[in-house]
């Protein structure tokens, strides 16, 4: 259905036969096309094929009228209103089909040629013409084709006309008032009245024409706003995919190199520590992808912003050109609830993106401070650069993922989206202000924690201290450090039942259990865990599932095994914290949630969070 069919058009184009609207709605695109109007912009898009059906039907249908008219004209006079309608079809055309003329210029023709028919009618002829008709004409188009003050100046120009002719009446200087009984009062009568219908049919379409801009507008907003949604849930589902993969690759290397490292050589402690430390930034590079969801990543530790910052600072000024001066104005700050991570993944960004944009040289301000907003104190982050700043439609764009105007092998167009992400997770607020060939500072401010909040920090801290490696510690009593892994042939050993479709994944959990001492049943499916489970249910002291498996999720298969036994303790494994803790929190207090991949200080403190609320005998 074309958008013409839905905006109220009138009844006489309703009526037409489809294939004749149709190719009158495609003449008209087309002819506002050429006008320059981009058919984005829909009002403006909609004034251009305004324009052109009445340039079009002033050509077609005005052509018996014209005939008309020079036919009279030419027998009684006047005759120069014969060369004012032929300069004014001509004109009609020429505007039409003219390609050097932009929009403005043609509307702007087609109100001066009918202002021009309707004054040089009222000069010559008075009230024995329809002149003042195309004189409130001329402002009615003005007011629709440009704007509402146009219409009312179009208005002014032809009621300053009005008074001009009016002394001429008084002098008796046109030859048509002559004759006339009470010819000023009549001529002021018509005045008055032609500009009052032109005032109010100017005003009407003003009224109209703005309406159908703000829906206009609202429409368009709405549906960028759903596009832009859709983006980033195609994003995030990227993401997420991503992530599984990605995790189920680190999970396995994480948990053997720490099984390596116990009792390793020297010179091997130092390879591996490579390897983990390579891993773990793997897994800080798939935490940082699933910032683009929010409410993916979160935390509850606080943390210090300016000492982050100034470690950026300090890392930067290493490996910037020296053309490039960095300011830093680090001030006391209050601490946020997030982690170094993270904290240090915002100033970054800001930092590089700052320093790309000066690719001639220029001062980069890094500023931290405390402000005060609602009865709160915030900690600001100022990231200023005297680059070569945004334009309009690069600021509106600005944050969106994967948008960029660097080069293919420059940027990947995340650096803005992962801390708009980042900081709304964080619960603060960014801003960007821009100016072309001036330079760009964006604004992060983050919540402070307050005393309180700091000691309740501290105590759920405490309560989340990683056991120590070695320590296999998990139903609630205190740790106990012990020189290396329990003996997995203890007759004391605990049995755990693990569940993950993916087999490396599951046979590094499953070693990592053993070294723990643990005896550990693996399983690859939900259906194969719970058939067992429903013949062990006595025997297994706990289960550590993956989230998501094919088939059936691992916190259906808990709910459905709890049935069994509901004092069953479980940790469930997840890359999409977010959406596993929703999950885990109808499950109960004796489930523990477990990001992945983890190692085995995380591991063992989940199995200690899953077994507080339910202690479990050996």
């Amino acid at each position: 259905m074309d958008p013409a069919d839905t905006l109220g058009v009138p009844s006489f184009f309703q009526a037409l036969p489809g294939a004749t609207r149709r190719r009158i709605s495609d003449w008209t695109r087309v002819s506002a096309s050429r006008f320059g109007v981009r058919e984005d912009a829909t009002l403006a898009h909609w004034r251009g094929r305004i324009l052109a059906a009445l340039l079009g039907a002033a050509l077609l249908l005005g052509f018996v009228p014209l005939l008309l008219g020079l036919y009279i004209f030419l027998l009684h006079g006047p005759r120069v209103m014969v060369v004012v309608d032929l300069a004014a079809y001509a004109a009609a055309g020429w505007v039409l089909y003219s390609r050097s003329l932009r929009y403005r210029a043609r509307a702007w023709s087609v109100i001066l040629s009918m202002f021009a028919i309707g004054a040089i009618s009222m000069a010559l002829t008075g009230f024995r013409t329809a002149g003042a008709v195309w004189l409130s004409m001329a402002a009615l188009t003005a007011g629709l084709l440009v704007s509402v003050r146009a219409g009312i100046a179009v208005v002014a120009c032809y009621t300053l006309l009005f008074a001009v002719l009016g002394v001429g009446i008084v002098q008796d200087a046109l030859p048509w008032t002559l004759g006339v009984p009470n010819a000023l009062l009549l001529w002021t009568l018509s005045t008055v009245n032609t500009a009052l219908i032109g005032l109010m049919a100017t005003v009407s379409v003003g009224v109209l024409v703005s309406g159908l801009e703000r829906e206009s507008e609202g429409r368009l907003r709405a549906e960028t706003e759903r596009r832009h949604g859709q983006q980033l849930e195609a994003l995030g589902t990227l993401a997420g995919g991503i992530a599984h993969d990605f995790n189920n690759l680190l999970a396995p290397i994480l948990g053997n190199v720490e099984l390596l490292a116990v009792g390793a050589p020297i010179e091997q402690q130092e390879l591996l520590d490579d390897i983990r430390t390579s891993a773990e930034r793997g897994r800080d590079l798939v935490r940082r992808l699933l910032s683009l969801r929010r409410g993916e990543v979160g935390t509850e530790r606080t943390e210090m912003l300016a000492p982050v910052a100034e470690e950026v600072a300090r890392l930067v000024r290493a490996s910037v050109p020296q053309s490039v001066r960095i300011e830093s104005r680090v001030t006391p700050a209050p601490a946020v609830r997030a982690s170094v991570t993270e904290l240090h993944q915002i100033v970054m960004n800001l930092v590089t993106n700052a320093v790309q944009a000066m690719p001639r040289g220029g001062v980069l301000t890094l500023d931290v401070d405390t402000i005060a907003s609602d009865h709160r104190l915030l900690a600001r982050l100022r990231v200023r650069d005297t680059g070569c700043g945004m334009n309009e439609a690069t600021r509106a764009r600005a944050f969106d993922p994967f948008y960029t105007t660097k080069g293919a092998q420059q940027g990947t167009g995340l650096g803005l989206a992962t801390v708009r992400a980042l900081v709304a997770t964080l619960g603060g607020t960014v801003a960007l202000t821009s100016t072309e060939r001036v330079g760009t500072e964006v604004t992060v401010c983050l919540p402070g924690v307050y005393a309180d909040d700091e000691r309740d920090e501290r105590v759920r801290h405490t309560q989340r201290q990683p056991t120590p490696r070695g320590v296999a510690s998990w139903n609630g009593t205190s740790p106990t450090p012990v020189a290396s892994y329990p003996d997995a042939a203890a007759p004391a050993a605990r049995l755990v039942l693990l569940v993950d479709d993916e087999p490396v994944v599951l046979e590094s959990a499953r070693r990592v259990m053993t070294a723990l001492g643990f005896r550990a049943i693996a399983m690859s499916s939900a259906w194969a865990a719970e058939e067992w489970f429903a013949e062990h249910a006595a025997d297994c002291d706990l289960v550590i599932t993956d989230h998501r498996m094919p088939g059936r999720t691992g916190p259906e298969m808990l709910a459905a095994m709890r049935r069994q036994r509901p004092d069953l303790p479980a940790v469930v494994v997840s890359g999409y914290t977010a959406e596993a803790a929703r999950e885990v929190q109808q499950l109960g207090g004796d489930t523990a949630l477990l990001a992945k991949p983890y190692g085995i200080a995380e591991l063992t403190a989940a199995i200690d969070s899953a077994g507080r609320t339910s202690a479990v005998s050996g």
